[in-house]
């Protein structure tokens, strides 16, 4: 039997992520609009007579109780029955359970009254089991009427009252409260439809009554009834995968974060801290919860497109003072993410000493963070940890992974982490001083059921505001050459690189031959970069040397009187983009002192610069996430991409709104600062601080057996392969890659360097194929039908199987590889490597074997194309 059902004009959009049986038309499940947590939650089962009385019993009930609806055609011997039922009865915490499962079990033969008793007995068990704490209330099954008349069916009204008998024993025997439906509307045939089944709105509203009246005599002899306690209230994600749970404990809002069930962080303090006087304790006003789910496509990304599904709930405090201050809690639950920030309303100003958000974790769990730009912290169990720096990783169970991270950083001072106990720990946030209304940034747990799930997490984005430049289509990602590194390299045509015109012409030729998209100009270019009286938007006359080989200091050397090839940047620019090469302008926080930023990027816009490189911010906190922004904001602009190095503020997805931030040196810079990062410390930096955004690592060199004797700014050994130079670059996620070789040195290895040069940047897709923190990663990004996998690993080597069950059916593949030499090794024979070629198909697996400290690559591309 199939019944005509049409939906209600008022019903709410159906939760698509319970993935329920359906027949097509309106058969789903229909949660509350704008569930309140704290209030009454209620669930009524039915068929299409429930979709005649819902809309008035959620009426009558909007001030009290979140009314969820399943509208379902299921009966008891539908193999979907238990499992959706599984599904609902456990979408939220319900104190009343209204049901009815009999009008679609009548046809003769369908289910044999024998049979019934317990096949109705196991779905009310299913309901105690899956909702433990709900009172239950099963409705009888309202009379069926001969078409067209008032009088009762001859065939089936029959069979339906030997099943409201039959029910009604299964009740008395289980406790479950009745709502006689059947009793109430069988003296009122005059009200039925005339399609056997269905009845005209009077009938629903008096059903609609009854049913209310018995819901609510039920609420009044539940103890301990949810709706009582309004301090306390849960979220759950869409996907019922990440739940919070938020209390107020003696006046202090606390929250607890789970995963699958598993305890991420138990009740920990949330509030700020303001200078004028601490808020006193506070009581619970509102609670309002909302979901949205929409679908954005990012001027660059890991992806093409990013869902954002999340529910959301803003619980609004107000303290027990006389001041009645009030704070906001704004929360927001992912299936992979959770996230929480302040709203301070009023107006005016606002000056905040604190952050009172604590992370009191689950246990002792094993963690790595970041550390600024040395070795990360970790593995460590939390309670041996020495770090404060956010992001902090950690291990809940093989099967649960966590990360503390900030999200969208424009206002307030960044945070960071002080230990108060073994597991526990305080958000450490300097002053800052906002104008209200005003929102902090989120503390966001990014969660996964593995390492790589955190990385191709969108959460950090989503929780951004949309982009504000109007028109980012200037917005490349792209392979960038850069000077710096580079500096002091001899090639065999007896030509040494330095900081000058000819060798910045043979970056740009280099990078035109195999369409790269930039150029960086280092420090140098105007001047010495920490001298304020430099003038930034002028070409230096002068040479900058490094006297001592193994101290960084730079001083001026005069110019040649005879000096072949005069620094001109704006000249340089010029021959850049005639060759479609765009050039990057380092630029120093010193600068500022004398010359007005504003100026100095419209001259390197008037100049067709593509972008800077900003260093050694100079700032307290507040006043540095400030100037960040300021600098972004002025460079979108004046259409310039812009970097940051030297301690940046840490990434905060904040690319949504600011796509032209295209990467940061948030983490150690290969060969930066005297040191070198190991291939342990590869393999942990991607899934501590590259869960915050793009980094600018600096990977690539290709000369790594003698770069430390003949380069001046290269200061210790790089222990690597150049096979895992060339992965790390698809690893390191990033907008523009820069490049820390000489052209030359490229060139002397081209059928490895192929795989760097033909890597896009931006990426319609990414998938993490292996990830242990620490030991290895294999990540593969997709552009358009090609494929780009790249795998490193830690001292100890490694041979992992790579899975080609993501391709297209039907297509092969001409796949390249890019692998270690036999014989290579990270410190005595780091440039050894080989490509070979083979074609594969979907479901193919690739032996990916990698020497210690190394790396291997695949391109794929379809054959024949």
């Amino acid at each position: 039997m199939m019944l005509h059902l049409p939906l209600c004009a008022n019903a709410a959009p159906a939760d698509k992520a319970l993935g329920l049986h359906s027949d097509g038309g309106a058969w789903k499940f229909y949660p509350a609009k704008a569930a309140v947590d704290g209030r009454t939650n209620v669930l009524l089962i039915g068929d299409s007579i429930m979709n005649g009385y819902r809309a008035k019993v959620i009426q009558s009930l909007k001030q009290t109780a979140n009314v969820d609806c399943w509208l379902t055609p299921l009966h008891l011997k539908s193999p979907e029955l238990l499992p959706d039922l599984k599904k609902v009865s456990a979408y939220r915490g319900y104190d009343v359970i209204h049901f009815n499962i009999g009008l679609h079990g009548w046809p003769k033969g369908r289910i044999l009254n024998k049979n019934y008793p317990d096949l109705l007995r196991t779905y009310v068990r299913t309901l105690k089991q899956q909702a433990p704490k709900a009172q239950l209330i099963w409705a009888s099954t309202t009379p069926v009427h001969a078409r067209n008349t008032t009088q009762l069916h001859e065939e089936i009204n029959p069979t339906i009252v030997t099943r409201n008998q039959l029910a009604l024993k299964v009740m008395k025997e289980e406790g479950v409260a009745v709502n006689d439906l059947y009793g109430s509307t069988v003296q009122k045939l005059q009200w039925v439809r005339g399609d056997r089944f269905h009845w005209k709105r009077p009938a629903y509203d008096l059903m609609a009554k009854q049913i209310v009246q018995t819901i609510e005599s039920t609420l009044k002899q539940q103890p301990g009834n949810a709706a009582e306690d309004p301090t306390a209230h849960t979220l759950h994600s869409p996907g019922q995968k990440a739940v919070v749970n938020l209390q107020l404990d003696s006046g202090v809002p606390h929250w607890v974060v789970k995963l699958n069930e598993k305890t991420i962080l138990k009740p920990s303090p949330l509030g700020l801290v303001l200078k004028d006087k601490d808020f006193a304790a506070f009581r619970s006003v509102d609670f309002v919860t909302s979901e949205v789910n929409n679908t954005w496509k990012p001027v660059w990304g890991k992806a093409s497109s990013v869902q954002n599904h999340y529910k959301q709930a803003i619980w609004t405090l107000e303290e027990n003072g006389p001041k009645k201050r009030r704070l906001q809690i704004v929360l927001r639950a992912y299936d992979n993410g959770v996230a929480v920030r302040y709203r301070l309303p009023g107006s005016g100003q606002a000056q905040v000493l604190g952050d009172r958000c604590q992370f009191q974790f689950g246990g002792d769990f094993t963690c790595w963070s970041a550390n600024g730009e040395r070795a990360n912290h970790g593995p460590v169990p939390l309670s041996q940890w020495k770090g404060s720096q956010l992001p902090l990783t950690v291990k809940v169970a093989d099967d649960c992974y966590a990360s503390i991270l900030e999200a969208q950083i424009d206002q307030y001072a960044p945070i960071s982490m002080k230990r108060l106990s073994p597991t526990s720990f305080q958000s450490q946030m300097g002053a800052s001083s906002v104008t209200l209304p005003s929102d902090s940034s989120w503390r966001v747990v990014l969660l996964g059921e593995s390492p790589g799930e955190l990385l191709v997490n969108h959460t950090m984005v989503n929780l951004n505001p949309v982009c504000k430049i109007e028109d980012p289509s200037w917005i490349k990602p792209g392979i960038s050459m850069w000077d710096w590194r580079a500096w002091g390299a001899k090639t065999e045509d007896g030509f040494t690189y330095n900081l000058g015109m000819e060798s910045w012409k043979r970056h740009i030729d280099f990078a035109a031959k195999h369409q790269l998209a930039y150029l960086l100009l280092d420090a140098g270019w105007y001047g010495l970069e920490f001298d304020p009286k430099e003038d930034p938007t002028t070409s230096r006359d002068h040479l900058i040397i490094q006297p001592h080989p193994f101290k960084p200091h730079l001083v001026r050397k005069p110019a040649p009187k005879d000096w072949k090839h005069p620094v001109d940047v704006p000249a340089l620019i010029k021959y850049a983009k005639s060759k479609n090469v765009g050039i990057i302008l380092y630029l120093n926080d010193a600068a500022q002192k004398n010359h007005d930023l504003d100026k100095t990027l419209a001259t390197y816009q008037q100049w067709g610069a593509a972008g800077i490189k900003y260093g050694f911010m100079r700032a307290k906190p507040q006043a540095k996430v400030l100037k960040t922004r300021k600098i972004v904001e002025l460079c979108a602009k004046h259409q310039l991409l812009c970097d940051f190095h030297d301690g940046p503020i840490a990434p905060s997805g904040d690319r949504r709104t600011y796509p032209n931030y295209i990467t940061r040196e948030f983490c150690h810079s290969q060969s930066d600062a005297m040191r070198t990062f190991s291939p342990q410390t590869f393999c942990t930096t991607v899934f501590t601080n590259m869960l915050a955004g793009p980094l600018d690592m600096c990977n690539g060199l290709y000369s790594i057996d003698n770069a430390k004797q003949v380069r001046p700014k290269i200061f210790a050994e790089l222990y690597s392969t150049v096979t895992a130079e060339t992965a790390r670059v698809l690893i390191t996620y990033s907008a523009v890659s820069l490049l820390p070789d000489i052209p030359e040195a490229y060139e002397a290895k081209a059928d490895l360097f192929e795989f760097i040069a033909k890597l896009p940047m931006n990426w319609d897709e990414t998938r993490i194929l292996h990830g242990e923190i620490g030991r290895l990663i294999t990540t593969a990004r997709r552009s358009g039908d090609d494929w780009f996998i790249a795998t490193c690993c830690d001292e100890k080597g490694a041979t992992l199987p790579i899975q080609l069950d993501f391709l297209k059916d039907g297509v092969s593949y001409d796949a390249t590889l890019y692998e270690d030499g036999d014989d290579a090794h990270y410190k005595t024979n780091r440039e050894a490597y080989k490509v070979r070629k083979r074609t594969v198909k979907k479901g193919d697996v690739i032996q990916a074997k990698l020497a210690p400290g190394g790396g291997h690559c695949i391109r794929l591309t379809p054959a024949n194309r």
